[in-house]
């Protein structure tokens, strides 16, 4: 038994012998660290933020950021930073959702979201067809899922070249002054070749730039102008004429004020002496609608006070669409257009906001009708007229 012993003792020592040597030959280090663990508890919490006024429609995407005080994992549909704890997504239709992020120890917290200011549809232009000529009067209505802010008619002498003269909004009751008149053209095609364009208003020279705008101001209100656009080569060679004709605005001054009880109040002051009637319709929908017949005092002013109540029945949150038409020998020559918007709270309301028959074309020429919502969205149509 003892020589049994010896065998296995120097077995033994060779192993350990051999193990010292190829150890101390690798050079091999070992280092062992204990951590005491303990689950984390702690509540996450979070903030959201948006891009954008979430009281106020858009067209636009809108970027929902989640900031959590602490990492979690990462959702589909979302970007993650780098410390993972932020959450990005672009959101490009209405969306209303529920998430559920979870940290490293297990914890989860649910998060709702709720976009519902998103509209990417346009308004409809009802009753012409883009680009036809018509042989009698025509009648528009215009359409639109969330709400009308601008109705502009333009009636223009040649293709190629739009007229932005004035069409005024006022949102929210901020007045606006129209004392000093502007037009403001907008170049829509050119001829090959072109490099500047000369801008000139009853054939007097205002301005030779290569910018395809030009606003024309101080004009005097109620008047015809005749604006003239040369394009100009290289050479200075002139390609191509367009001449618009343009009336400025037949009022100088809109100011409007409301109160918390629904009652709206514009007062447009300064109308042209050609003025002999004016026609006020207010509306958030086609069946509720009304219309008032305010007469013109002696100041040339007129003043008119809705009431939203007795458009709904009930002051409703959101917006409501007003418009006084001013006449002339019994013809629609001017609008004055405004938009007001009652809170009770911060949500957004979808009101479709309509109108029907409110313009009605009736002389030779050519028209362009432009129409934008509340988000922005716009419809734009050409026709003309030859009776």
């Amino acid at each position: 038994m003892n020589k049994i012993y010896k065998i296995i003792l120097i077995t033994l020592n060779f192993i350990l012998i051999l193990s010292i040597e190829v150890f101390a030959k690798h050079n091999y280090t070992f280092e062992i660290n204990a951590y005491h663990l303990k689950r984390d508890n702690s509540k996450i919490t979070y903030t959201l933020s948006r891009t954008g006024n979430e009281n106020e429609y858009t067209n636009k995407d809108v970027i929902l950021t989640i900031n959590l005080n602490k990492p979690v994992y990462k959702i589909d549909g979302f970007a993650i930073s780098e410390d993972k704890k932020t959450l990005k997504k672009v959101i490009k239709e209405n969306e209303t959702n529920t998430i559920t992020v979870e940290d490293i120890s297990g914890n989860t917290q649910n998060i709702t979201y709720n976009i519902n200011n998103i509209d990417k549809i346009p308004p409809q232009i009802i009753g012409v067809e883009n680009g036809k000529t018509y042989n009698s009067d025509v009648q528009l209505k215009f359409i639109d899922n969330i709400g009308i802010k601008d109705i502009k008619i333009d009636k223009y002498s040649k293709l190629g070249t739009t007229v932005n003269d004035d069409y005024y909004d006022v949102t929210n009751y901020k007045g606006t002054d129209l004392t000093d008149c502007s037009a403001k053209v907008k170049l829509t095609g050119h001829p090959k070749n072109t490099k500047t364009y000369k801008y000139y208003i009853n054939n007097i020279f205002k301005a030779h730039t290569t910018a395809t705008e030009y606003t024309f101001t101080g004009l005097k209100k109620g008047t015809l102008y005749t604006i003239k656009i040369e394009a100009i080569d290289i050479n200075g060679k002139v390609l191509e004429t367009v001449t618009r004709n343009v009336k400025t605005k037949m009022f100088s001054n809109i100011t409007s004020t409301k109160d918390n009880l629904g009652n709206f109040t514009v007062t447009l002051s300064g109308i042209d002496s050609s003025i002999d009637n004016a026609v006020a319709v207010g509306y958030t929908k086609l069946e509720n609608q009304i219309t008032s017949y305010p007469s013109i005092t002696s100041d040339r002013t007129v003043t008119v006070t809705f009431s939203a109540k007795s458009i709904t029945g009930n002051l409703q949150n959101g917006y409501y669409y007003f418009h006084i038409q001013l006449y002339d020998d019994g013809k629609v020559v001017d609008t004055a257009c405004c938009n007001v918007i009652f809170e009770q709270n911060s949500t957004v309301q979808d009101i479709s906001i309509k109108s029907q028959d409110l313009y009605k074309l009736t002389s030779n020429g050519n028209y362009q009708i432009i129409v934008t919502d509340l988000a922005g969205n716009k419809t734009e149509k050409f026709i003309s007229i030859n009776k």
